[in-house]
């Protein structure tokens, strides 16, 4: 199943391409877009409440507002996580457009 289409849960998620990179989406995201200031889909599935260790749930540091109050995680999504597809991008198996040399340390 190519990625623009798979189902969440179908596909395996692929390596991180390098450390600390963002987690790639392993499913079709075109069903969920957009994401509104009132409205996150994503959430639906990866919300603090969705535990059932079948998602990956939002990390604890996605509900820390490091700006304002670093100190305390809420039960809320931090304003500047709010729009996942800025990180967070669906996985693909494409060739790169340019050349590359870039390792991994």
């Amino acid at each position: 199943i190519p990625w623009e289409t798979a189902d969440p849960g179908i596909e395996p998620r692929l390596p991180r391409p390098y450390a600390d990179a963002p987690p790639l989406i392993p499913h079709a995201i075109v069903d969920f877009l957009p994401i509104r200031r009132d409205s996150n889909p994503c959430l639906e599935c990866h919300g603090p409440d969705s535990d059932d260790g079948l998602v990956v749930t939002v990390p604890q540091s996605h509900r820390v507002d490091w700006r304002r109050d670093p100190g305390t995680v809420t039960r809320l999504l931090a304003g500047s996580r709010w729009v996942c597809t800025s990180c967070h991008v669906p996985q693909a198996e494409t060739p790169a457009p340019v050349g590359n040399g870039f390792k991994s340390p």
